[in-house]
């Protein structure tokens, strides 16, 4: 009884924690997990591949949590949903693709994937949950695609190599401290029309952060340059440039 309220607690914690890029580690809650990468995708120990096979449609949550020498995954154009955590400290990872139906990314999905260069966002996506791709100290720069509705608070967070990024053209409610933590990102653009709002009155950086805010040139469409130097959060930019 005290392991199962332990493990209970932990699975509570997970679900209501918000706002830390730090991903906990539940080691009792993953011997209770399913080997989906053994038993679905015929994984074994030594291979740097994994193939999911034609067919599957959701990832469960922690499919390959914490899996260490695995290098590339390659995912089914079935697949529409990650669940959360399912790439969650792959240290090794280096390369995944993203089907074009797939439609939501869950919550710490790539989270500590250390390695991960590049990731292309597929048209199509319409949901990417909190701290999905926080710590990838690797990634480079990302887009996201015209589909995506909603995007949760931290998604980005402390992706230490990332130097370039794009908001759709959508007025969606933006999640909080998107790319907190991104001390490279110089170039951010946002095709929104109308300046996006953040939820809990929020911003992209850490609002004290002015050296991130005087990095970052923030590129949006001509005629709404005077409508973000305005508006709560995006007026932190001391540049914004009209495209």
């Amino acid at each position: 009884m005290p392991r199962l309220i332990t493990i209970l607690l932990t699975v509570m914690s997970m679900l209501c924690g918000i706002g830390t890029a730090e991903a906990q580690q539940p080691a009792e809650l993953m011997e209770l997990l399913p080997d989906f990468a053994r038993s679905v995708c015929g994984w074994n120990e030594g291979d740097d591949q994994i193939i999911v096979p034609d067919g599957v449609t959701e990832l469960p949550d922690f499919a390959f949590y914490e899996m260490q020498g695995v290098r590339s995954v390659s995912l089914p154009p079935s697949l529409t949903r990650i669940g959360r955590s399912a790439f969650a400290w792959m240290g090794d990872l280096e390369e995944v693709n993203l089907p074009g139906n797939l439609s939501d990314i869950g919550a710490h999905a790539f989270a500590y994937c250390a390695r991960l260069r590049a990731i292309s966002l597929p048209e199509g996506l319409t949901h990417i949950g909190n701290n999905a791709f926080s710590r990838c100290e690797s990634l480079g720069d990302v887009r996201m695609p015209l589909s995506l509705t909603e995007l949760e608070s931290y998604a980005f967070s402390d992706c230490f190599s990332l130097r370039a990024a794009s908001l759709p053209a959508n007025d969606s409610l933006l999640g909080e401290l998107i790319f907190s933590g991104c001390r490279r990102l110089s170039r951010l653009e946002c095709l929104s029309p109308t300046p996006p709002p953040f939820d809990c009155r929020s911003f992209i950086f850490e609002p004290d952060d002015s050296t991130a805010y005087r990095r970052c040139r923030l590129t949006v469409p001509a005629d709404a340059a005077d409508a973000y130097s305005h508006a709560p959060g995006w007026k932190l930019f001391p540049v914004i440039l009209g495209l």
